[in-house]
């Protein structure tokens, strides 16, 4: 039986502190809400599988998306003592599946919605519910709690933005997913390649491509060497 969120408890008239959820236990909520989704969407989908999806090869794509589903769901009721580097593992395979039937619904949108309506939607509905346990299962992992320190030395925000900025704006213009080499980055910034080091290029670049970019503090162990050659700068 799943534990109740804490309430606020008084003894002897007076209010004491409640007990701070864990992230495990913020995590294990998740996945129960995830797993309820998932099956409404699911028993909805089984009752729309076309042949066409087939030929699509949406419906193999679906199968996949939800055994992966089930295994991540699975892994995050099985924790205990902290949240593990295999269940993170396992959530971001989760979203490579994620993405696949994502290419595959944008690619074919109009098919399906000549096959159904209904089942565009209800594929939207499961890529959406599989998103949202995706991201707020990485948002608690990085969370910084109530009385937490910040991280040492805080980024600096506004040239951050800038760097956004300057790399969707070269990646536009030349319409490549590639990033910017870090002269060019530091030119179209305005700033001295002393003051934004070939280090902390690479870092930012890495965030990027781990999908961590925007936040305060990073996960540990997300290293440069996540970057593949495809994205690597000239």
């Amino acid at each position: 039986m799943e534990k109740r969120l804490p309430s606020t408890v008084y003894i002897n008239g007076k209010k004491q502190a409640s007990k701070r959820p864990t992230r495990v236990f913020l995590v294990k909520g998740s996945a129960l809400h995830f797993r309820i989704a998932i099956r409404s969407r699911l028993d909805a989908l089984s009752r729309m599988r076309y042949p066409a999806l087939n030929d699509l090869g949406i419906s193999s794509q679906i199968d996949a998306l939800i055994n992966d589903s089930n295994a991540c769901i699975a892994m995050v009721l099985e924790l205990k003592n902290g949240i593990t580097k295999l269940s993170k593992d396992q959530v971001a395979g989760l979203r490579i599946s994620h993405d696949r039937l994502k290419d595959s619904v944008n690619s074919h949108h109009h098919r399906i919605s000549k096959i159904d309506p209904r089942t565009l939607d209800e594929l939207n509905l499961l890529l959406g519910e599989c998103s949202f346990f995706i991201d707020h299962y990485r948002d608690i992992c990085t969370a910084i709690w109530n009385g937490q320190s910040l991280p040492n030395r805080p980024v600096d925000r506004d040239l951050k933005q800038k760097f956004l900025n300057a790399v969707i704006d070269f990646q536009d213009k030349n319409c490549t997913e590639k990033f910017p080499a870090h002269r060019d980055i530091c030119e179209a910034i305005g700033i001295s390649p002393l003051r934004f080091s070939a280090r902390r290029y690479r870092d930012w670049k890495a965030q990027w491509i781990n999908n961590t970019f925007h936040l305060l503090r990073q996960p540990k162990k997300v290293k440069a060497v996540a970057i593949s050659t495809s994205n690597a700068g000239p």
